[in-house]
């Protein structure tokens, strides 16, 4: 019996929860973007708000690890034990799977996949993240163009307030490029004439922090280092006439045909690597983002997934970093060496 109340309560509480913040604190409505928003431009290069949380969360780092190490002694205690143990831990992962030797060769980059993308991905899940940040005022450009964009108030620069209006700008019968800029302008305008009042604008905010793995760019750039080190050690460990011939043989029809899927496989690896990480981490945020949305008070339920991400952070960091180190192992290994040791041990 109690069980049952204890269950009927928490769904009562949430249903609650849910229709307080839709009809009472009415937060605004997540406007969800693919790409990562610019924040400033240097030359002719953007400054988009991924690459400048990236380096955001490299200075963090940076600040941990000097004040971890700044008291190493024989005997780890307080905070420099505890990260000296994640090291050892990672090294003991590594050395298991490609053995000390190679495990040596390897933790640099393994370990920087590890600490860095989970750490990445934890930081995001603060509330400093795609809330605070630049307002943007609406363009007609069709490149600069948002279709969904929110009312602010005058000053109101670098925050969405609760309660802000929503706004659809009605664009699909304007032309595509420039002979359709008269014709967003005119959205534009349109819009804010019938949703902004005196003291208040429409336009977009381009959050300062955000999610840096929720940007393509970045997932495809972590697995274009790890393809490029991965070629590194092969052709290092056995020599770059020796590692080609995986990809290029030309012993027999089927040694070719093997190559060639090989070579097909290498490639494959980029685009499963970046989509893998970028698909689960922007499928958390879009997540989160819905369910502060519907449930913007402290609910059990919001608490339930922001473990789950906190769990779902981690394992695509280590699934990252695994199959990297996997495809090392792989890549500094010749394909004929059982077959040498098996002659071996015939004779």
């Amino acid at each position: 019996m109690n069980k049952r109340l204890i269950i009927v309560g928490a769904l009562a509480f949430t249903i609650a929860a849910i229709a307080f913040s839709i009809f009472v604190i009415q937060p605004p409505k997540p406007i969800i973007e693919i790409t990562g928003e610019p924040l400033a431009k240097i030359g002719p290069l953007d400054i988009l708000n991924t690459l400048f949380t990236a380096w955001v969360v490299i200075a963090i780092l940076l600040i941990i690890v000097f004040f971890a190490t700044r008291k190493i002694a024989m005997i780890p205690s307080g905070f420099y034990n505890f990260f000296e143990a994640i090291i050892e831990g990672i090294d003991t992962f590594i050395a298991g799977i490609a053995g000390q030797k190679n495990g040596r060769r390897f933790f640099p980059l393994i370990a920087t996949f590890f600490i860095y993308i989970t750490f990445a991905n934890w930081i995001s899940l603060t509330p400093v993240f795609n809330t605070i940040g630049m307002y943007v005022e609406l363009h007609e450009e069709e490149s600069e163009f948002h279709e969904e964009a929110l009312v602010f108030e005058d000053g109101n620069v670098s925050l969405i307030p609760f309660g802000a209006k929503e706004v659809e700008l009605h664009a699909d019968d304007c032309a595509e490029g420039h002979e359709g800029d008269e014709c967003r302008h005119h959205a534009i305008e349109e819009a804010t004439e019938a949703n902004a009042g005196e003291g208040e604008k429409v336009g977009v905010l381009f959050p300062y922090l955000r999610g840096i793995n929720t940007d393509l760019m970045t997932p495809l750039s972590f697995a274009i280092f790890s393809a490029i080190f991965v070629e590194w050690w092969g052709i290092s460990t056995l020599g770059f006439k020796r590692y080609a011939s995986k990809f290029i043989n030309f012993k027999g029809p089927i040694d070719f045909f093997v190559g060639i899927l090989e070579l097909i496989a290498e490639i494959a690896r980029l685009i499963s690597f970046s989509f893998r990480l970028f698909g689960n981490m922007l499928a958390g945020e879009i997540l989160l983002l819905v369910m502060t949305f519907l449930v913007a008070v402290a609910s059990p339920i919001l608490v339930i997934f922001y473990g789950l991400e906190l769990f779902v952070g981690a394992i695509q960091a280590f699934v990252f970093g695994t199959l990297t180190l996997v495809f090392a192992v792989l890549a500094v290994t010749a394909h004929d060496d059982h077959g040498h040791e098996g002659e071996e041990a015939h004779h």
